[in-house]
């Protein structure tokens, strides 16, 4: 999207890390940064934000949503779904926001799947989209984190028949494992 979101972005993530590392907790480091972009940008810049923190000893994730819904949990023989808590407010947008963290109890084997908005936007020569449909279906062929990644650009790939992406397309998938 250009130098300028780009630039939010590294600001967004630098004061997200900095607030993370000082309190440990998702729903005050996404305020604390939404208060920081209301502050600091421009009226149209704004940033959707996915912000999860693991606890390994009882095996809690806790994340809040800022209006980037691209995200789901794949359980070994389930299939892929999204926790049924909504997503908050956008960051950016309207100061003095609260938001509030979700908790869910991961067991080893699960695995937690983050994807850009590009990824399910991206369209065929037909002008379909991809999305999270297709996506859903991939999930729930595939068995490893890396499967996740690799079996989903592949269908994407096929789907848009060699053609260019025309927005960023992002899959990260994150498998949690305990003896």
């Amino acid at each position: 999207h250009g130098i300028g979101a780009a630039l939010l972005m590294t600001a967004v993530l630098s004061h997200l890390k900095t607030v993370l590392i000082g309190c440990g907790d998702p729903a005050v480091a996404i305020a604390a940064t939404n208060t920081y972009l209301v502050e600091h940008s421009s009226a149209r810049m704004f940033a959707t934000l996915w912000v999860g923190v693991f606890d390994s000893r009882d095996h809690i994730l806790r994340y809040v949503d800022a209006g980037h819904g691209h995200w789901l949990i794949c359980k070994p023989g389930s299939l892929p779904c999204h926790s049924p808590a909504p997503g908050g407010m956008i960051a950016g947008i309207q100061p003095e926001i609260e938001y509030s963290a979700v908790e869910i109890k991961l067991a080893s084997g699960d695995r937690l799947v983050l994807y850009s908005d590009g990824l399910v936007e991206q369209s065929n020569a037909d002008l379909v989209r991809f999305e999270s449909d297709r996506l859903f279906e991939v999930l729930a062929q595939s068995g490893s984190a890396e499967d996740d990644v690799v079996m989903s650009f592949d269908a994407l790939e096929a789907f848009v028949g060699g053609a260019r992406f025309t927005d960023d397309t992002t899959i990260a998938s994150l498998e949690i494992k305990w003896e």
